[in-house]
C-alpha cells in the first residue's frame, strides 16, 4: 500500500495509560497500593491526567514528580519539595532536588507499595530552549 492509500485511513493512537485502562488490565490494579511517577505528559487520549484518572478508578497511595512536578507547576531549575497534591490529597514525593540522591525515591518511600507505575511520555530527543 502506498503512502496516499494509507494516509486516508483514520488511525487512533493510544497512550500507555489508555492501554492500561482498557480491558482486564484495570482490574489488576484493584486493591493495590500504587505509586505513580508522572509529569504533565502523563495523559490519556482525551488529555485527562493519569493522576486524576487512576486516583478515581483504583486509588493511588503516593505520587512521584520529576523536574517541574507532577502537574508541571514547579519552576525550571528549582528543586521541588515534597507536598500534597491538592486535587487528590495524595502525598507527592519530589524526584528533583538539590542532590544526585534526590533524583531517585528512597527505599522507605516505595517499600510499602505493591506497584510503581511509570508514565512519562518521551519523544526520544534532547533539546534545550535556553540560550545557555
Amino acid at each position: 500500500m502506498g503512502f496516499k492509500e494509507g494516509a486516508r485511513r483514520a488511525t487512533n493512537v493510544l497512550t500507555g495509560l489508555d492501554c492500561l485502562l482498557s480491558g482486564k488490565n484495570l482490574s489488576r490494579l484493584k486493591n493495590k497500593r500504587i505509586g505513580l511517577i508522572a509529569n504533565p505528559t502523563s495523559v490519556d487520549k482525551s488529555l485527562n491526567h493519569a493522576v486524576d484518572v487512576l486516583h478515581r478508578l483504583v486509588g493511588l497511595t503516593r505520587l512521584f514528580g520529576p523536574e517541574h512536578g507532577i502537574r508541571g507547576d514547579a519552576q525550571d531549575m528549582i528543586s521541588v519539595d515534597a507536598a500534597i497534591d491538592p486535587l487528590t490529597g495524595c502525598e507527592v514525593v519530589s524526584l528533583y532536588g538539590d542532590s544526585f540522591e534526590s533524583l531517585s525515591p528512597k527505599v522507605s518511600q516505595i517499600e510499602d507499595l505493591d506497584l510503581l507505575i511509570f508514565d512519562i511520555q518521551d519523544i526520544g530527543a534532547r533539546y534545550y530552549t535556553y540560550v545557555w
